[in-house]
């Protein structure tokens, strides 16, 4: 045999190898995929996992020691898997840049800004926070038929209507304390506040049970 016809012969194997070799990528399915390329599958990464995006809290505004405070009501709201928005805390000494009150939300055209005008780490300040935090709530989550049905449970003449006592705001923003706060509290500013009251109000504006909602001092 001369070296043409061996050399000749030698392409003929490599030839009739590489084809078998096609036949039984495409057999096993590698073929069907548009990203294998001559016989050879192409492994894509795998996609990125989504990144869940938070709600920004910025507490560069209050003072460090109430920073754990308002840290633990957020948590509060996490853990009754209710959705807050982002917001900014700022902290005061003077009464006046609350209005006189303890706390306040402020509509900003960057956002919701809470307002404290209560700077001792207290029972009363957390009461405080958790209450400002659920009229970021219902700014953010609640929609007008809920409100609605809260008003009427209660017979009250408006969602912002009327005295502070009478404001449907202002008695979900209580019962939504009694519902999430880790320590029995009686909300003594405003009527209808007994346990059965007060567990059918958080129902009807989160449509599920009270985190805690202890009933040690309600009626």
């Amino acid at each position: 045999m001369t070296t043409v016809t061996r050399l000749l012969v030698s392409l003929l194997v490599t030839v009739v190898a590489a084809s078998v070799a096609l036949r039984l990528v495409d057999d096993q399915g590698l073929n069907d995929n548009p990203r294998t390329a001559a016989g050879i599958a192409v492994v894509s990464d795998p996609p990125a996992p989504a990144v869940d995006q938070d709600p920004a809290f910025d507490l560069s505004g209050v003072d460090s020691s109430i920073g754990d405070v308002i840290r633990t009501c957020i948590g509060l709201f996490d853990d009754a898997g209710l959705s807050l928005p982002s917001i900014r805390f700022v902290s005061f000494d003077d009464p006046a840049e609350c209005r006189g009150r303890e706390g306040m939300v402020v509509d900003r055209p960057e956002g919701l800004e809470l307002r404290l005008c209560h700077n001792e780490a207290t029972p009363t300040l957390e009461w405080v926070i958790i209450h400002e935090l659920a009229h970021c709530w219902d700014r953010h989550e609640l929609a007008d038929d809920v409100r609605r049905a809260f008003v009427d449970l209660r017979g009250l003449p408006g969602w912002r209507e009327g005295a502070w006592h009478e404001r449907g705001a202002e008695h979900a923003a209580e019962v939504m304390v009694w519902g999430l706060i880790d320590r029995p509290v009686r909300p003594g500013h405003i009527d209808q506040n007994s346990c059965d009251e007060l567990t059918d109000g958080y129902v009807t504006l989160t449509g599920r049970e009270p985190l805690h909602g202890y009933c040690d001092l309600c009626p």
